[in-house]
């Protein structure tokens, strides 16, 4: 989803930017080093949050001046890219309907309940479906795909799809069964 206003400043991910992120559930110590601090000018005034880079130069953003539950994108939409490796790909990579889910997969794997979980991988999260078609042609190269989408109608759909244009690719959704998202599945888990 994006959202009309202007990115002001950013810097490295300061005690405010973590500990909006702590609030939510998320693990400080996984956090992606790539999360930024960041202020954006929201109808006519500064709002503060954490953000990422897209492929694109957009920024995923978070505040809970402007959502309690989804980042949005200021400037060009963009699939977020999160190689395990700065100069190659692995043989594995995770896909991710939104940053909580991902977010939520990265405290997860520091917990017992994420011990089975799929690691050392590139991840890579869509943020607003019209990023689907961009995962699909960056991922199309992995051995294995491992999707972490919601369980409603929506998060099957791009599961099936994923599965039907690469073989390799396989549903974990499972490991959440009695939750919409990955994130609810953390936040029912504390």
């Amino acid at each position: 989803m994006n959202l009309n206003c202007n990115l002001t400043f950013e810097t490295f991910l300061d005690s405010a930017g973590s500990t909006l992120l702590e609030s939510l559930g998320f693990d400080s110590y996984s956090l992606p080093p790539m999360m930024k601090s960041c202020e954006v000018l929201f109808l006519n005034r500064i709002v503060r949050g954490v953000g990422i880079r897209n492929t694109q130069g957009g920024m995923e953003f978070f505040s809970r001046d402007v959502s309690l539950r989804h980042f949005y994108t200021v400037g060009p939409l963009g699939v977020v890219s999160l190689p395990q490796k700065a100069d190659s790909k692995t043989e594995i990579c995770c896909l991710f309907a939104d940053m909580f889910d991902y977010l939520a997969y990265l405290t997860l794997l520091r917990e017992k309940h994420g011990a089975s979980f799929p690691r050392h991988c590139d991840c890579y999260v869509m943020n607003d479906v019209r990023n689907f078609i961009p995962m699909m042609l960056d991922v199309v190269n992995y051995g294995r795909i491992h999707c972490f989408f919601p369980n409603n109608d929506w998060g099957q759909v791009m599961t099936a799809t994923f599965t039907m244009k690469n073989s390799r690719s396989r549903s974990e959704a499972r490991r959440y069964l009695d939750y919409e998202s990955l994130y609810d599945f953390l936040m029912a888990k504390e």
